[in-house]
């Protein structure tokens, strides 16, 4: 973090309460103690009650570290040349001290001895230093009482413990946030962990922390990739620069925006000021406020963390011990219908419905009420959305009617069920989800077959439903006990997953360029046929392997042959005898078919050594059969009964291919392998291994490396959605609008060499745009871009002034840059361009791509995206 104070080996980050100076570990400290620079002498004068040592003076200090006190002097050395203060921490003779230090921090004290004994006699004096990125400190605490000071050590060896392991790089990073949350208490006049008005919970499956100040989250914390986001509160008109915008509070000159590590570095210089004024105007809005509904959230070893050091320390290190914080339950799901009792209700903590009507009747959107118990879910729907969600506190009892419901006209006895509500903000239209939930067909729903409500009170749901209402509008934020996935509650939350991917492929000791596999995983979800092309030695294959291996799939390798001439290699075939000999990918595909909530990867090593179109024909065109019934996908099916003569061999007759199989190409391009056809080509997201940096390697250290951590996901992850753009709901028509209207703008330019993109192209792409923008796995320009490179690109090769006429024509949409008016030869131009001005570019990696194959037109009269 950028600090308000630094001094050579000193800093002094202003957020962290009671920090006197953080003091970076370097000889010194192994030999005598420090010397602390001018500008930090009323850090230590103020701990020690303002006391001054005069020159030439000490005294004795008491050093606490780890509840241990050390004995150490605080010393104005008098320069005799020099009429000024200079202060020294020292212990020259405290052995037992020094050690602990050598002992605390072996990992600075042996990079520095060898450096030191590195050194020769000329460079004796020359000063040595840890590198930032595995640098170890001493942290001076303020304890209220004068030369006594409480003392941290920060090693290299401290581990965060989850869930803070998942959002800070390390504990010097956990103890700015933490300190930051103190700030904000005290800015906001809150004392101790009782305050009512706040609360600090874990969200987003423990992958978040939020700071709620009455109806308010004023500050939050989470990781992006290896970015430090704070979702931050401030002045909208104040702002030095834009952000972007998390959440907008209506009626105020306040938002809420994400702050980026980029930012935050300079967080005291640019943005403090500007969040205390904020933090002041917050407390003046919620002033007559006494509580915050995200208060029954509160996680409290979040908030002793927030007011008490020691306590942060072992939290931080031992992780939570409460069982609750992550809410779980296997109760019902409610919906109730309340529109003019929704105010009253909300207010009282409780639905009331009538046991009778006034004729006697019983009404079975009454009687629900009787099955209501502890711990289940309702949503509340009023006025065309819903606008709560709430927990069942207890079950009916009967009661009549609360004097909160004085108006209505329900004057008799009734049941009343307590129950705690949770604002949805924003509140989610019916319009979003009912056509959705209206298939589900259930029993007694409040959703009929028109996809409007059914008039009545309190309606049966499921989790399933409630599902497709939170994938409907992502940013809605829903409380922990009400996040669904197909296990209960929690939220299914694909950029998490997808990070945890990439942290296991570096643990593995593998890197791929950024992005990669997010681009891999949206490839296959988009459809279950994926090539991964580029030369030998690029980790194609060991991509296939790693990535199954860290979602815990199963997975297949299959070695092409060159001989392979149809589809009997791959499936199978009757030898002489009429004996059904299985090919190496059908056991697979039946497997699949039995397992259908698992993941099977079929890796189709080296796939083009044989004609891809020879063999592998009749499994794509079976491919593109593809149709939804229900939540599955099907297809034709590969093999009937009259494809087997014996019986005990018909048990793979009928098979289809199951939605959960996914199919990857490794592919070289070389003199040895064949070229594709379009065919192929337009059913399958192309996906190029060009980025090679040799110079990125890791050497054994000869220590035991624990293998990285897996997790386990089922078909959903990684299953299609949509088949045609007939599948996908309103929520994405901005998405597809915009990726057609460029598709149309590229289409025009690829019509001169007649390769226009057809419809499954134009599908494919938008359903690869949907889901990336949907999760926000990477920036949608960089996705587009990938898509470029993987299903337009790929189809242009030739030796006709058409071909280059087209790549002039996609260059200028990949960077705006018009070649069709320069003379001359004009690849190298292009080329140089698009380099120079990468990060500045629409779609860079197509114009450097767009940019070669332009000028191997020049250089040899033909070019295609594979030379």
């Amino acid at each position: 973090m950028k600090n308000i104070k630094t001094n050579r080996s000193w800093s002094k980050p202003e957020i962290i309460s009671d920090l006197i100076g953080r003091k970076k570990v370097d000889w010194s400290i192994f030999e005598y103690g420090s010397h602390i620079p001018l500008n930090f002498h009323d850090d230590f004068e103020k701990a020690n009650n303002n006391i001054h040592i005069d020159l030439g003076e000490n005294r004795d200090i008491k050093l606490i570290i780890n509840n241990m006190s050390y004995d150490a002097r605080l010393v104005n050395v008098n320069r005799k040349s020099v009429n000024i203060d200079t202060l020294q921490l020292r212990y020259d003779s405290n052995e037992e001290l020094k050690k602990l230090l050598m002992d605390k921090f072996e990992n600075s004290y042996i990079y520095l001895k060898e450096k030191k004994n590195s050194l020769t006699e000329e460079d004796k004096r020359k000063q040595v230093t840890v590198p930032d990125e595995i640098a170890e400190y001493m942290e001076f605490y303020d304890t209220g009482e004068p030369f006594v000071y409480r003392v941290e050590l920060i090693t290299q060896n401290i581990n965060l413990a989850e869930p803070f392991s998942n959002i800070f790089k390390d504990k010097l990073e956990a103890d700015w946030a933490f300190g930051l949350l103190t700030t904000t208490c005290n800015k906001l006049d809150i004392d101790d962990i009782n305050d009512q008005r706040f609360s600090i919970t874990l969200r987003n499956n423990n992958t978040r922390i939020h700071f709620n100040f009455c109806d308010w989250m004023i500050l939050g914390f989470f990781r992006e990739y290896e970015n430090l986001i704070l979702n931050i509160s401030l002045i909208s008109n104040d702002l030095p620069d834009e952000l972007e915008l998390a959440f907008n509070f209506k009626n105020s000159n306040i938002n809420s925006y994400y702050l980026p590590l980029s930012s935050v570095e300079y967080f005291e210089e640019n943005y403090q000021t500007l969040y205390f004024k904020t933090l002041d105007q917050i407390k003046e809005r919620f002033k007559n406020w006494s509580k915050s509904q995200y208060r029954r959230y509160n996680v409290k070893e979040l908030a002793q963390g927030i007011f008490s050091f020691d306590e942060r320390n072992k939290m931080l290190t031992e992780g939570l011990k409460e069982n609750n914080y992550l809410a779980t339950t296997n109760n019902n799901v409610w919906w109730v219908n309340q529109g003019q009792t929704l105010k009253e209700e909300k207010e009282a903590g409780i639905l009331w419905a009538p046991i009778e009507t006034e004729n006697g009747r019983s009404m079975y959107h009454w009687d629900t009420m009787k099955e209501v118990q502890e711990g289940d879910i309702v949503l509340h729907y009023a006025s065309g959305a819903l606008r709560y969600v709430s927990q069942v506190i207890s079950p009916a009892v009967k009661e009549q009617k609360p004097e909160e419901l004085a108006d209505s006209d329900w004057n008799r006895d009734g049941r009343l069920v307590k129950t705690d509500y949770y604002q949805l903000e924003p509140e989610i239209t019916l319009d979003k989800f009912n056509h959705q939930v209206k298939n589900l067909n259930i029993d007694k729903g409040p959703i009929n077959k028109n996809g409007a409500v059914n008039q009545g009170y309190l309606f049966n749901f499921n989790k399933e439903a409630l599902s497709i209402i939170q994938q409907s509008q992502p940013e809605t934020e829903w409380p922990d006990f009400a996040l669904i996935n197909d296990n209960g509650i929690v939220e299914i939350d694909v950029k998490k997953s997808i990070n945890h991917i990439n942290e296991y492929i570096s643990q593995k000791g593998f890197s791929y360029p950024f992005g990669l596999v997010e681009n891999f995983y949206l490839s296959l979800k988009t459809k279950p046929f994926a090539l991964l092309a580029g030369i030998s030695g690029t980790g194609k294959t060991k991509l296939t392997r790693i990535f199954a291996e860290a979602i815990n799939c199963k997975y297949k390798l299959i070695s092409v042959r060159p001989d392979w001439s149809d589809s009997s290699d791959l499936l199978g075939y009757k030898n002489i005898q009429g004996k059904f000999q299985p090919g190496p990918m059908i056991d697979t595909i039946k497997e699949a078919e039995e397992n259908p909530d698992d993941i099977y990867f079929v890796c189709l090593d080296e796939m083009n050594l044989a004609r891809v179109e020879y063999y592998f024909s009749d499994f794509l065109s079976i491919m593109e059969t593809r149709n939804k019934s229900g939540d599955k996908i099907t297809t034709d099916e590969l093999m009937t009964e009259k494809d087997f003569e014996q019986e005990e061999d018909k048990k793979y007759a009928g098979l289809i291919i199951p939605d959960n199989l996914y199919v990857i190409g490794t592919v070289n391009m070389d003199e040895t392998t064949h070229p594709f056809s379009k065919k192929v080509l337009d059913r399958a997201n192309t996906i190029e291994f060009s980025e090679i940096n040799l110079s990125d390697y890791k050497l054994n250290d000869d220590q035991t490396e624990e293998p990285g951590n897996t997790i386990t996901v089922k078909n959903d992850f990684l299953q299609a959605e949509f088949i045609t753009l007939n599948d996908c709901s309103q929520e994405y028509e901005k998405t597809i609008i915009d990726t057609i209207n460029r598709l149309e703008e590229i289409n025009e330019i690829l019509k001169d060499a007649s390769l226009q993109i057809g419809y499954r192209v134009r599908d494919e792409i938008c359903f690869y745009m949907i889901y990336n923008n949907r999760e926000n796995l990477i920036k949608s320009n960089i996705a587009f871009d990938f898509q470029l490179m993987q299903k337009v690109l790929p189809r242009i090769q030739g030796s006709s002034e058409a071909i280059k006429k087209v790549l002039i024509g996609l260059f200028k949409v990949a960077t705006g840059r018009n070649l069709a008016s320069e003379d001359g030869v004009i690849g190298d131009k292009a080329l140089d361009y698009a380099k120079a001005n990468k990060t500045n570019l629409f779609y860079p990696e197509s114009a450097e791509k767009i940019a070669y194959m332009i000028k191997r037109f020049e250089e040899d009269g033909f070019t295609a995206y594979w030379l």
